[in-house]
């Protein structure tokens, strides 16, 4: 992870069991609601899914998107300090979730991989973030509100998990097992959740 060193990585988790999300803001400050958390089943898909997030500060997918949604001249001059009335608008539109938290399909399947690549070489289950895919398929018939937001803005479901299966096969990963999913480890924690 390049910006190690750069971004500390703050995580947060928003009391919210309707919505089964996690963002990432500029800098590195990652959020998950408790509803992702009451909705996955181990800490391997966690870390999955942080790394997901971690990809997106590493790559600057914010970035992008403000220079995208602002122009580099209007963003050159909220650094500069030429255009406060800019920056409080940026500021209240990534405090909202407006576009700017908004990652194109392009940039999910980027943050995918990338997570795959972080977790390859730690003591997690690397693809075991297919398993929050194959779940959401299996659910979102019955829950379609708490997947709204999420099937909006990335690719399909069905899609992740077979580039997923493909990064694993290409690797070579042995089958997942208890010790590298972290399942009753992570319902300890689930017991704790307000």
């Amino acid at each position: 992870i390049k910006k190690r060193g750069v971004y500390a990585y703050e995580y947060e988790i928003i009391k919210d069991d309707k919505t089964v999300n996690a963002f990432c803001t500029p800098g590195g400050y990652i959020y998950v609601y408790t509803g992702l958390l009451k909705f996955i089943d181990n800490e391997a898909t966690l870390a999955g899914i942080l790394g997901h997030e971690i990809a997106h500060a590493e790559r600057r997918h914010a970035s992008q998107r403000m220079t995208q949604v602002y122009g580099v001249q209007i963003l050159l001059g909220v650094l500069l300090g030429n255009n406060p009335s800019q920056l409080e608008e940026i500021g209240a539109n990534l405090l909202t979730g407006l576009a700017l938290l908004k990652n194109g399909r392009d940039q999910e399947s980027e943050s995918d991989k990338y997570s795959f690549d972080y977790l390859d070489d730690t003591e997690y289950y690397p693809g075991a973030i297919k398993y929050f895919f194959e779940k959401i398929i299996a659910q979102e018939e019955s829950q379609p509100s708490a997947f709204e937001t999420l099937l909006s803005t990335h690719p399909a479901p069905g899609d992740r998990i077979s580039e997923v299966e493909q990064r694993l096969q290409e690797h070579g990963t042995p089958a997942p097992t208890e010790a590298n999913l972290f399942g009753q480890r992570f319902k300890t924690f689930q017991a704790t959740l307000p």
